[in-house]
C-alpha cells in the first residue's frame, strides 16, 4: 500500500539482575535474573501530505529465570503495550495530534496473585505555526478523564488505628489530572474518605506516605494530597 511502512521484530532480552522498586522504602534494589521474550509491530501510514497515522504494539512475556517460592512474575512488567495516533500538520498554519496510550494489566506480586488494572489514556495537541518560526500550542492530557493509574504497587502501609505491622494493599499514582499517589482498597465498613497513611519500612521505620482512597461510596471521594516519599511525574 503506498504510504504505508510496517515492521515486525522479535526480541529476547536477558538481564543478569532485574531492578525492582520497593514501595515501602521508596528505593530500588537488584533482584533475580530475568528474561523477556516478545514481538514488536510498528506501523506508519502517510494518508495525505498533511495527514499521518501510526500504530505501535509490543507483546512481551517477562519472567524471572531463577526459581523462588515467591514466584517468577516480574512486578510492574506489562504483557501488552500499545500506542496509536493521528497527526495533522500543514507546515505553516494549523497542526494537531491525538494519541492513545495503552498498558495491559501488570502483575504487582511475584506470584501474580495481585494485578493492576489496564491503563488507557488519550492525549491531544492543537497548535498554530507562524512563518517567523514561532508557534502556539495547547496540550490536553487524559482527554476523557479516565480513572486510570500511571503505575501501581502492592505493599504494606498503615492507617491510624491499624495494626503496627500495617495492611498489605494496592497503592497507585493516578493519571492526570490526579495530583498525588493514592491507596485503593476493597470496600470496608465505615471507611468513607481518604486519610493519611504511613508505609511500613522493612526495618520498621515509618515515613510520610500515600493516601488511601475508599471505593465504598458510589460518588467518587475527594483525593487527599499528602507528602510522599516518592513522586512520579
Amino acid at each position: 500500500m503506498p504510504g504505508l511502512e510496517s515492521r515486525l521484530a522479535a526480541f529476547v532480552l536477558t538481564l543478569g539482575s532485574e531492578i525492582l522498586f520497593l514501595g515501602d522504602a521508596g528505593t530500588t534494589e537488584p533482584s533475580r535474573a530475568s528474561r523477556r521474550i516478545g514481538l514488536e509491530w510498528t506501523n506508519r501510514y502517510q494518508a495525505r501530505p498533511w495527514l499521518a497515522f501510526d500504530l505501535d504494539v509490543a507483546a512481551t512475556r517477562a519472567r524471572f529465570t531463577e526459581d523462588d517460592p515467591a514466584g517468577r512474575y516480574i512486578p510492574g512488567a506489562p504483557n501488552l503495550v500499545l500506542a496509536a495516533g493521528m497527526t495533522v500538520d500543514e507546515g505553516i498554519g494549523w497542526f494537531g495530534t491525538t494519541r492513545l496510550r495503552y498498558f495491559g494489566a501488570r502483575p504487582l506480586t511475584e506470584d501474580n496473585s495481585q494485578q493492576s488494572r489496564a491503563t488507557a489514556l488519550v492525549n491531544a495537541r492543537l497548535g498554530y505555526r507562524f512563518e517567523n518560526g514561532l508557534r502556539m500550542q495547547l496540550d490536553a492530557f487524559n482527554l476523557f478523564d479516565s480513572k486510570a493509574s500511571q503505575i501501581d504497587y502492592f505493599y504494606a502501609s498503615r492507617l491510624p488505628g491499624e495494626p503496627g505491622g500495617g495492611v498489605e494493599d494496592r497503592h497507585f499514582h493516578p493519571a492526570e489530572p490526579g495530583p498525588a499517589l493514592h491507596r485503593r482498597r476493597q470496600p470496608v465498613a465505615d471507611r468513607r474518605q481518604a486519610s493519611a497513611t504511613r508505609p511500613i519500612g522493612r526495618a520498621g521505620a515509618c515515613a510520610a506516605g500515600p493516601s488511601r482512597q475508599s471505593e465504598e461510596k458510589k460518588a467518587p471521594p475527594k483525593a487527599a494530597i499528602t507528602e510522599t516519599s516518592h513522586i512520579w511525574s
